[in-house]
């Protein structure tokens, strides 16, 4: 892996999608991370848990800051800075 072009890669997406915005949390196209795993070689062992794509949004979230998470729900990826949101039951991001 290129490490370096990796590392622009996941830039792109962040400012694409504006991840770091100001309200602490937004939301990307899962298929993007799909195709940035698959660019990478980023192994999937068992696509069902997705594991090569919450590598890649593991890899968004260190670069957001480290208060970040993400999730996966219908099609897309939610990011978060945990000390400002809570994601309850129903997928829904409430403020803390």
């Amino acid at each position: 892996m290129n490490e370096s072009n990796y590392n622009k890669e996941l830039d792109e997406l962040i400012e694409e999608f504006h991840l770091d915005n100001e309200e602490g949390y937004g939301h990307c196209d899962f298929d993007r991370l799909t195709e940035i795993a698959k660019d990478y070689g980023i192994e999937e062992i068992d696509p069902d848990v997705f594991e090569a794509e919450y590598t890649v949004g593991v890899d968004i979230c260190k670069k957001l800051g480290e208060n970040y998470t993400c999730f996966y729900s219908e099609d897309t990826m939610t990011f978060w800075d945990k000390t400002r949101w809570d994601m309850n039951s129903y997928g829904e991001l409430k403020e803390v």
